[in-house]
């Protein structure tokens, strides 16, 4: 089956895909669990499957954009966080005064 897997898409083109911007993330999942068990998971040695020459730039690539998207991921919730505690006291009020 790995081998199978590994015969329909290259690491090449696994890591272009992966490395580029156009694709919202939830889209790579599938190709990443791809490489992940196709290439790095196997049960062939790391020389037969290729993992061994494992293009590192292009991994390093990956691995520094999505650190980037998680980073901002957490910023945007830490700032949804601080509107919804400013916010709180306001809607509590609001809903106070009605009742």
């Amino acid at each position: 089956m790995e081998s199978m897997c590994q015969t329909l898409l290259e690491m090449e083109e696994l890591f272009g895909i992966l490395n580029t911007s156009k694709i919202a993330v939830k889209d790579k999942i599938p190709f990443a669990r791809f490489l992940a068990f196709g290439y790095m998971n196997s049960s062939k040695p790391a020389i037969q499957t290729g993992a061994i020459e494992l293009p590192h730039k292009r991994l390093n690539f990956f691995l520094v954009c999505e650190a980037d998207s998680l980073h901002r991921l957490s910023e945007d919730i830490f700032l949804f966080c601080v509107f919804i505690s400013e916010s709180f006291g306001d809607c509590w009020n609001l809903l106070n005064r009605n009742l």
